[in-house]
């Protein structure tokens, strides 16, 4: 009831090395026998296609909806341990059990059903965020238009503008600075277990690693960073909590210092720009613009805040 539009997408791996039919394909398409074929992991898996609803690589048709319309999406999971999957909506966030999210875990044989009212026009990516599955094609796309009955919504009036300074810089990060927790663990033995992962014997690297981090500045000098507060100190490699409230814009001034391509893209608020965000080449300032509407805040179910994950598109599998 009061729904314009309804969809139901199916995620899954097809593992047709499993199939009835894998002896008649690989005589019909490779024109030879089964036993002559090399069966060895490549072959394998090939024949693993990471489809929503049977297509992949953006073929699924017909998902179309108008700006405004209450468009109900049920998602489907299905088959092995395999099909662990998080569906994304980008462009548009949803509510999920009155929960404001843009996206849902999938277990095989679960289901959830995520409710939309779109208000970014553009065509926008549903994906799966395992990072082999959406290599691999479990990614379709939906298109949001102004072709609806209903009466424009009234323009969103912001309240404020709240400015944010974030570098991206090159440090060496060590993964295990303290190893005396560990230590007493195993009785100060010779031997750890974690000495596969944190050793720099042997041929190993160690835990000390050459990574890019998102570091919060003062102002836009980038002279001065800012300090981190005995409530951030938990957050690690992860870059800076970035405050807003429903009604803000936020404008985030990116500089590069880092010697590879990076930029800024953050989940559930609303960008005006389509397609990628903008690359920040290495030396290069970019200012990004997120707007916060209403359905970038909390739900009727959760709780007085939600988070939102930000970080660069430039390769985002790595």
């Amino acid at each position: 009831k009061g729904i314009d539009k309804e969809f139901y997408l199916l995620f899954s791996v097809f593992d047709e090395n499993l199939s009835w039919y894998l002896n008649a394909n690989i005589k019909y398409y490779l024109r030879t026998e089964e036993a002559s074929v090399k069966k060895d992991d490549g072959f394998e898996e090939s024949n693993r296609m990471h489809a929503i609803n049977g297509l992949m690589f953006g073929n699924l048709p017909g998902l179309n909806v108008c700006e405004g319309d209450n468009v109900s999406w049920h998602l489907l999971g299905l088959g092995s341990e395999a099909d662990v999957h998080g569906a994304v909506f980008q462009g548009n966030t949803v509510q999920i059990n009155g929960m404001r999210r843009d996206s849902a875990n999938l277990f095989p044989h679960t289901f959830a059903t995520a409710f939309m009212q779109p208000d970014n026009k553009g065509v926008f990516e549903i994906y799966c965020q395992t990072s082999n599955h959406y290599q691999a094609g479990m990614r379709e796309r939906y298109s949001v238009s102004k072709c609806g009955k209903r009466d424009p919504a009234p323009a969103v009036r912001y309240k404020g503008v709240r400015m944010y300074y974030i570098v991206a810089e090159e440090v060496v990060w060590d993964y295990a600075p303290d190893r005396s927790w560990e230590r007493e663990r195993h009785n100060h033995s010779a031997e750890s277990y974690a000495d596969v992962f944190l050793s720099n014997e042997n041929g190993l690297l160690g835990s000390r690693y050459k990574k890019a981090v998102y570091r919060e500045y003062t102002d836009g000098t980038f002279q001065t960073p800012k300090a981190r507060t005995n409530g951030d100190e938990h957050l690690g490699i992860l870059g800076p909590f970035l405050w807003a409230e429903v009604g803000d814009i936020l404008n985030i001034v990116f500089k590069n210092n880092a010697t590879r391509p990076y930029s800024i893209h953050a989940h559930g608020v609303l960008e005006r720009e389509t397609g990628q965000p903008q690359v920040a080449n290495p030396g290069d300032i970019v200012t990004y613009q997120w707007e916060v509407p209403e359905r970038s805040g909390p739900g009727p179910n959760d709780s007085a805040c939600v988070p939102w994950i930000y970080y660069s598109m430039v390769d985002p599998v790595k």
